[in-house]
């Protein structure tokens, strides 16, 4: 009701509105790539609240024309048919969200939303380059060897008197540079400057070691493990490389998002419930290959890795 009991109306204001809800329309926007899928007809789940089990059923009664441009959509409208008499009641102006089937069956690559980073999916196939396994077996023997080389050229490294040593250095170097009257500055680096390597420093300053000898020596120990005849290697090298060599090359592909999905495919992944449909931008096919969703940010192209679990598209 628009007026109250007693109040007077003018001619052509709106006293009432009726309402048949028996039957109602409900308009859908949904992405404009989408469109394309989507018929009048097609079934459609409505449901209040997304993770409602129970909701209305209905189907597109009709599609608008024309998508909105500012937010990229199409509206679908769907008719649900329902007893007014009801418990459960659909009403205007209460909010919904629908999924929508698509009667025209197509073929589409879904990924959960959290696989793709900055447009880009991570993939796993197998290595066309053989020799490319080679390379993480050289670098666990370089690092192996750079910190042996290390330990041994720098053997004051575990030294426990390195830190007292350290702090007296530092107390000398301030003395010169700053003069006696920086007594008390030099006192006051000398302890936290003990401390940091009694605690970590000598580990820090070895590990740099290590990083930098072990970049420099890891091309050079592929090359030999490339050069020597596989059975001239030990027998626990032999199977190290053989093992390295199942491993699966990761590989960026650009990806173009189409529209989203949300809820259970129990199929792919029965947990995940926010899925993206995508398309590769050059339009390549991902056949064969195997989609990585955990970990990502420790994964660049190239890298190798060990796939004990995965599905393959």
């Amino acid at each position: 009701m628009a007026l109250d009991d007693g109040e007077w109306a003018q001619a052509g204001q709106v006293v009432a509105r009726i309402v048949n809800l028996d039957r109602v329309e409900i308009p859908l926007r949904v992405p404009v790539s989408a469109g394309r899928h989507l018929r009048v007809g097609d079934p459609v789940q409505i449901r209040a609240r997304q993770e409602d089990r129970e909701g209305w059923s209905g189907a597109i009664a009709r599609i608008a024309p024309e998508a909105d441009e500012q937010t990229r959509s199409l509206t679908v409208f769907v008719e649900v048919v329902q007893e007014a008499g009801g418990a459960r009641l659909l009403r205007p102006g209460q909010f919904v969200s629908g999924l929508v089937s698509s009667s025209t069956a197509s073929k589409q690559v879904v990924v959960p939303r959290r696989a793709i980073v900055d447009d880009r999916i991570l993939l796993a196939s197998e290595t066309e380059n053989p020799e490319a396994a080679i390379w993480p077996v050289a670098r666990r023997i370089a690092e192996a060897l750079a910190r042996g080389a290390v330990r041994s050229a720098h053997p004051s490294m575990s030294d426990p008197g390195l830190a007292e040593s350290l702090s007296r250095s530092m107390t000398e170097a301030t003395r010169i540079e700053l003069g006696q009257a920086a007594e008390t500055l030099a006192g006051a680096i000398a302890g936290p400057t003990a401390a940091w390597m009694g605690n970590s420093g000598a580990q820090t300053i070895e590990d740099q070691f290590v990083r930098v000898l072990t970049t420099h020596l890891t091309p050079q120990v592929a090359t030999w493990l490339m050069q020597t005849p596989r059975s001239d290697l030990p027998a626990s090298l032999q199977q190290e490389i053989e093992q390295s060599q199942r491993l699966w090359a990761v590989r960026a592909v650009p990806v173009r998002s189409l529209f989203t999905l949300e809820g259970e495919i129990l199929e792919i992944d029965p947990e995940e419930r926010q899925w993206v449909v995508v398309e590769t931008v050059d339009g390549s096919a991902l056949d064969g290959r195997i989609l990585l969703t955990s970990n990502l940010d420790q994964l660049i192209e190239g890298a190798l890795v060990d796939l004990s679990i995965g599905g393959e598209w």
